[in-house]
C-alpha cells in the first residue's frame, strides 16, 4: 500500500514552503503543497478542514491531471502533483488529505468506500500563521526541507520522530519523547525514564542521528557509548534502513561537545533513519535529552523557544517506574517475605540477616555482623510476618520487612543496596545538567490503604537515595494512576478518610517535595463539570493537611482520548480536549509545563490514536490547537479565571493570561461542547476602557479577525468548542455580560430538590434508580450510580432503549418557558448524547405541541489507514455535541408540562452504530441526562418541576 504525503522543495524565495517533510507550512508564505498518488488508478485527491468541509481537490481523468500546475501522462506513485490552493489561499488550520480510487474497487472490503471512491490514502496538513514576533519560528533544523518523500507505507525514514522506544517492543512504549516537537507546540517538556536503577543498559531510551549531532550535550570528553541498530523494527511498521550492528558515539575533543556516529553507512543516512539503541546507556541518553531541553528552552536570546515568562517552568524530570529500591526476597518452600534495608547508605558488606526457627516457637530473625554469626539485633519467637513487622519495622537500624509470611532461611544473606547506589548515580549525572526532579520509585503504586505502610517505606528509601546525593534535588510523588481525593459522590468521604488523605495522614508528605499524579479518571468526554469536582476534591486533601504550598505535576494522562474506548474510530475533533484540559489545570495552578501531554508518537495500538504525531510524521489535530494556545499566551502567565454566570460556568471555560512586563492580556474562552445555536455560540464582553473601539480576536485554529463594539457598547465574541482568544491592551479588563443570545439578567438556578428523586418513571423497564433533573444538581461522575451525589437521570445502563422515548417534566401550575438547556450524557463510556429530539409542551399531558427540534445526527465512515497514519478503520467528524441550548423560535409559551421527545442518541462516544464492530465497548442508544434547565428569557427566572 502506498500512501500520500505532503511534499515541497527546500524553502526559498521562489518556493517558500516551510516543512515539506511533515506537512507543516506558514500561511503567509503562499505554500505550494504537492502529493504523490497512492496508486496509478487514483482518480482524485480531496482536502477537508476541521469541520469536514471540502476546501480543495485535485481530480484525475484517464490518468492525467486536469488541474494543478503539473501533470504527467500517467498517474504514478513518486510523481509530485500540486494541490490547487483553496479559494482565498491556505488559511491557518488543520486539514486532512484523502485519496480516492474510483476505478479499481478491489480493496473496498479492506479499506472502505466513501464519497464514491475507495479509500487508498490519507494524511494531515497543517497551516500555521505567519512567523509571529512574539513566538519563535517553527524549528527547520528538526524538519529538513530536503526530506525524501517515501513511496511505501512502511515509515521511519526521517529523523523528525525522536525514536525513544523502550526495550523489546519499538513503538509500544509511552516514554517516547521529542523535546523539539514539544517546543514547537509550546507544550510541556517531558519525563525521562530510568527503567532500572540497577542496569543502565536495560530499558534504555533511543537516540536519533539528528539528536546526537550538533551542540546538544556536554558529556565527558572521550566517552564512548554503544548504540544498537535493529532491522527487526520493520515488524512494527517503522522500518530500519541501517545495517544490523553496533555503532559508537564519541565525544569530540572540543570544548563544546558534539556527537557523530563513526560508522560510515550510518553517517551516510543522516536525517533518514532511526537508531534503535536497546543496548545503549539510558543515563547517557537522558543526559543528551536534558542537553536538548537546555538548548531549546532555557538560554535567553539564544534558545529558539525561550519564553521570559514561562521558560523557568519548562523542566524535564526523571521517572523510575520499576521499583528503584533495594529488597531481598527470601523464599523457602514456595513462601517468602522481603527484607529491605532500613538505611540503604549502610555498606551491605558489613551485616547479614539470618532467619531460623524460634527458640520456643515461630521464627527468629537475627541481624549479624559480616561474619554471619555475631548478633547485632535479635527478634525471637516471631509468630508470623505481621508480628515481625510490628517488632522490626521503624525500629531496627538495619532491616525493614514486608511480605506474606516468614520462612526459615538458615544461611546468612546480604541485604543489597545496589538500587540505592544506582539512584544516586543517576542524580549525580543528571543534576549537573540541571535535571533535578525525580519521580519514583515505582509507576502508579497501589493506592489502597492496606498498601500504605509498605509504600511509605519504599518512598522513604527512594527519597533518601535522591537527597543523599543532592539535597537540593526534588522528589515527586505519589504518581497514583488517578486522583484519589475526596469522592464527590460520597457525602461521607472526607479529606482524612479518602485514600490520598490516608496516605498523607501516614506521613507521606515527609518524603516528597512536589506533588505528582496521573489523571485517568478526570474529564471524561471533555466534561469539566466532572473534572472540577474531582480536582477540587484532591486539592481539598492538600489543604486539609496544610501541604498545598508545593508545586503540582500531572505526569501522565493529558491526551485527547485517555478515557475513550473508541478503538478503530478516529475523531479529529476530539483534539479539543487537549486545550480544554490544559486550560482547566492552569486554573488550579498547574501550568501546562507541568501537565505533560501524553503521548508523542504511537504506543503501538494503531487504532487507538492517543498521540500527537502520526507515523507519517504529520500532526494530529489537537497539536494545532496547542500551538495556537502557545502563540497566544507566549510571554504570559495565568492571571485569573473568568466567570460566565451560574449557567454559563456549566458550559464555558475561560481564563485571562497576562504579560508580567507590559501588562497586556489575552482572554481565552472555550465551550466544553459544540453548541450550534442560531447566530453562533458566543460570549458577550464588556471592557473597562471605553476608548477601546475594537479588539483583535483569534480562533483556536489561528484565524485572526477584528471585532467592533455592538450598538450597546459590548463585544460579542464567537466562542466554539475550540479556544477563542481576545487581545486586551495593558490595564484593560474584560467582564462577561452574557452568553449566546441569553438576556443579560439571566439569574441563577435555585437549589431545589425534585419530588421525583428515586422514582422509576412509567414506560421504563428494570429497576432504574432515577435521579432528578431540573433541580440545579449536577452529575459528578461518568458512571451510573445510586450514591447520593450522583444526580443524573438515565435509562438502564447500556441495556438499550426502544426509541423514540420521552422524558417529561410536570409543574403543579402553569409556567412560562421559551428556552430549554439540556446537558445530556458527556460521551464517556455509556454516557450517550442526545442527537435528534423535539422539545414539546402540553397543558394536559396528553396533547403535545412541538416547540423546537434539534437534529445533530452524524455517522462514522469507513476509511482505513495503516500504521503509517493512525491505523483506524473508520473516521467521523461528528461535532460531539452533548449540551443543547434550545430556544423556542416562536417566543414564550405557558405550559404545565415540558417533554423531550427523543428519536436518536449516540452509542456512547460514537455518533451511530456504523463503527461499533471495532469498538471495545459497543454501547447501545439510551437517554442519559445530567441536567435540564427550563427557562424563560422574558422573565429570566427558572421554575422547577416534578419528573414523571
Amino acid at each position: 500500500m502506498t500512501w500520500a504525503f505532503p511534499y515541497g522543495a527546500a524553502a526559498s524565495a521562489a518556493n517558500p514552503t516551510l516543512n515539506a517533510a511533515t506537512g507543516v507550512y506558514y500561511a503567509d508564505q503562499n505554500p505550494v503543497i504537492r502529493v504523490t498518488p497512492a496508486r496509478q488508478t487514483v482518480t482524485r485527491i480531496e482536502v477537508r478542514d476541521w469541520y469536514d468541509n471540502v476546501v480543495t481537490s485535485l481530480p484525475f481523468v484517464a490518468g492525467r491531471v486536469v488541474s494543478g500546475d503539473e501533470y504527467s501522462a500517467t498517474t504514478t506513485p513518486g510523481t509530485m502533483y500540486a494541490i490547487p490552493a483553496p479559494s482565498g489561499g491556505w488559511k491557518p488550520g488543520w486539514y486532512r488529505l484523502y485519496q480516492y480510487d474510483d476505478i479499481n474497487t478491489a480493496d473496498v472490503g479492506a479499506y472502505g468506500t466513501w464519497n464514491g471512491g475507495v479509500a487508498v490514502g490519507a494524511t494531515n496538513i497543517v497551516i500555521l500563521r505567519t512567523q509571529l514576533a512574539s513566538f519563535p519560528p517553527f524549528d527547520p533544523t528538526v524538519h529538513p526541507a530536503d526530506w525524501t518523500v517515501p513511496t511505501t507505507g512502511s515509515q521511519g525514514t526521517t529523523d523528525f520522530l525522536t525514536a525513544l522506544f523502550p526495550t523489546g517492543a519499538p513503538g509500544l512504549g509511552g516514554g517516547s519523547i521529542n523535546l523539539r516537537l514539544r517546543a514547537a507546540i509550546g507544550a510541556s517538556t517531558a519525563r525521562l525514564t530510568m527503567d532500572s536503577a540497577l542496569d543502565f543498559k536495560g530499558g534504555a531510551y533511543h537516540v536519533t542521528q539528528k539528536q546526537i549531532t550538533g551542540n546538544v550535550a556536554t558529556l565527558t570528553l572521550g566517552e564512548a557509548h554503544t548504540l544498537q541498530v535493529g532491522a527487526a523494527m520493520g515488524a512494527y511498521g517503522i522500518g530500519a534502513p541501517f545495517t544490523d550492528g553496533a555503532y559508537t558515539i564519541t565525544a569530540k575533543t572540543s570544548t563544546t561537545v558534539s556527537f557523530a556516529l563513526t560508522a560510515a553507512d550510518l553517517v551516510a543516512t543522516a536525517g533518514s533513519g532511526y537508531v534503535y539503541s536497546s543496548q545503549s546507556d539510558a543515563l547517557v541518553n537522558n543526559r543528551i535529552q536534558q542537553a536538548i531541553s537546555n538548548e531549546v528552552y532555557t538560554v535567553p536570546n539564544t534558545s529558539p523557544h525561550y519564553d521570559p515568562a514561562r521558560s523557568a517552568l519548562r523542566q524535564t524530570w526523571v521517572e523510575f517506574p520499576n521499583l528503584a529500591v533495594d529488597f531481598l526476597q527470601v523464599i523457602v518452600g514456595g513462601a517468602g517475605f522481603n527484607v529491605l534495608p532500613a538505611d540503604p547508605s549502610r555498606d551491605p558488606a558489613t551485616y547479614r540477616v539470618v532467619v531460623t526457627a524460634g527458640t520456643v516457637s515461630g521464627f527468629k530473625i537475627v541481624v549479624t555482623q559480616a561474619d554471619g554469626v555475631t548478633p547485632i539485633e535479635t527478634y525471637d519467637n516471631v509468630a508470623d510476618i505481621a508480628h515481625a513487622q510490628a517488632a522490626i519495622n521503624w525500629v531496627s537500624a538495619y532491616i525493614w520487612l514486608n511480605g506474606p509470611e516468614l520462612v526459615n532461611t538458615p544461611a546468612p544473606v546480604q541485604v543489597p543496596n545496589a538500587a540505592y547506589l544506582g539512584v544516586r548515580a543517576t542524580v549525580a549525572a543528571l543534576t549537573s545538567l540541571g535535571l533535578d526532579r525525580f519521580e519514583g520509585p515505582v509507576n502508579e503504586p497501589s493506592p489502597q490503604p492496606q498498601f500504605i505502610t509498605d509504600n511509605l517505606k519504599v518512598w522513604q528509601l527512594f527519597h533518601k537515595a535522591v537527597k543523599d546525593e543532592n539535597s537540593s534535588a526534588k522528589v515527586l510523588g505519589p504518581g497514583y494512576v488517578e486522583l484519589f481525593g475526596v469522592n464527590p459522590l460520597d457525602p461521607t468521604d472526607t479529606p482524612a478518610s479518602c485514600w490520598f488523605g490516608q496516605l498523607l495522614a501516614a506521613g507521606f508528605a515527609d518524603y516528597v517535595d512536589e506533588w505528582s499524579t496521573h489523571i485517568y479518571n478526570v474529564q471524561p468526554g471533555g466534561d469539566f463539570n466532572v473534572a472540577r469536582a474531582l480536582i477540587q476534591g484532591w486539592f481539598d486533601v492538600l489543604d486539609h493537611f496544610g501541604v498545598n504550598d508545593r508545586p503540582v505535576w500531572v505526569t501522565e494522562g493529558l491526551n485527547p482520548e485517555h478515557i475513550i474506548h473508541n478503538g478503530g474510530v478516529w475523531s479529529p475533533r476530539f483534539g479539543r480536549e487537549m486545550t480544554l484540559q490544559t486550560l482547566l489545570w492552569e486554573q488550579f495552578g498547574v501550568p501546562r509545563e507541568r501537565a505533560v501531554l501524553w503521548y508523542d508518537i504511537s504506543h503501538g495500538f494503531w487504532d487507538y490514536p492517543t498521540w500527537m504525531l502520526d507515523a507519517d510524521q504529520t500532526w494530529e489535530p489537537g497539536m494545532v490547537l496547542m500551538r495556537v494556545l502557545a502563540e497566544e499566551t507566549w510571554g504570559k502567565l495565568h492571571h485569573t479565571a473568568m466567570s460566565f454566570g451560574p449557567i454559563g460556568d456549566r458550559i464555558f471555560l475561560g481564563s485571562v493570561y497576562r504579560n508580567p512586563s507590559d501588562l497586556t492580556s489575552v482572554a481565552v474562552m472555550q465551550a466544553q461542547s459544540s453548541l450550534q445555536v442560531d447566530g453562533g455560540s458566543s460570549v458577550t464582553l464588556e471592557v473597562s476602557d471605553s476608548t477601546v473601539l475594537d479588539l483583535e480576536v483569534v480562533n483556536g485554529l489561528g484565524h485572526q479577525s477584528t471585532l467592533e463594539r455592538d450598538v450597546h457598547g459590548y463585544f460579542r465574541v464567537p466562542v466554539e468548542d475550540i479556544p477563542t482568544y481576545v487581545h486586551l491592551p495593558a490595564h484593560v479588563t474584560a467582564t462577561v455580560v452574557t452568553c449566546n443570545d441569553w438576556p443579560h439578567t439571566m439569574s441563577a438556578l435555585i437549589n431545589s430538590a425534585s419530588a421525583a428523586s428515586g422514582v422509576v418513571p412509567t414506560g421504563r423497564t428494570g429497576g432504574v434508580f432515577v435521579k432528578a433533573i431540573n433541580d440545579d444538581q449536577w452529575e459528578l461522575y461518568p458512571v451510573q450510580s445510586t450514591q447520593p451525589g450522583s444526580v443524573y437521570w438515565a435509562d438502564t445502563a447500556n441495556s438499550g432503549t426502544t426509541l423514540p422515548d420521552t422524558v417529561t417534566l410536570d409543574w403543579p401550575r402553569l409556567t412560562r418557558v421559551d428556552r430549554v438547556i439540556v446537558w445530556s450524557g458527556n460521551l464517556s463510556l455509556n454516557q450517550n448524547a442526545l442527537s435528534d429530539f423535539d422539545v414539546q409542551t402540553s397543558m394536559d399531558g396528553t396533547t403535545w405541541t412541538t416547540r423546537a427540534t434539534v437534529a445533530r445526527e452524524a455517522t462514522c465512515r469507513q476509511w482505513s489507514t495503516d500504521s503509517s497514519s493512525h491505523g483506524c478503520r473508520y473516521e467521523t467528524y461528528w461535532s460531539r455535541q452533548w449540551i443543547h441550548d434550545v430556544k423556542f423560535p416562536d417566543g414564550p409559551v405557558y405550559a404545565k408540562y415540558v417533554r423531550l421527545y427523543v428519536r436518536h442518541t449516540s452509542h456512547g462516544e460514537l455518533p451511530d452504530a456504523t463503527g461499533l464492530s471495532y469498538v471495545a465497548d459497543p454501547f447501545k442508544p439510551s437517554v442519559v441526562l445530567q441536567e435540564v434547565a427550563v427557562l424563560c428569557d422574558r422573565n429570566a427566572q427558572p421554575t422547577y418541576a416534578t419528573l414523571t
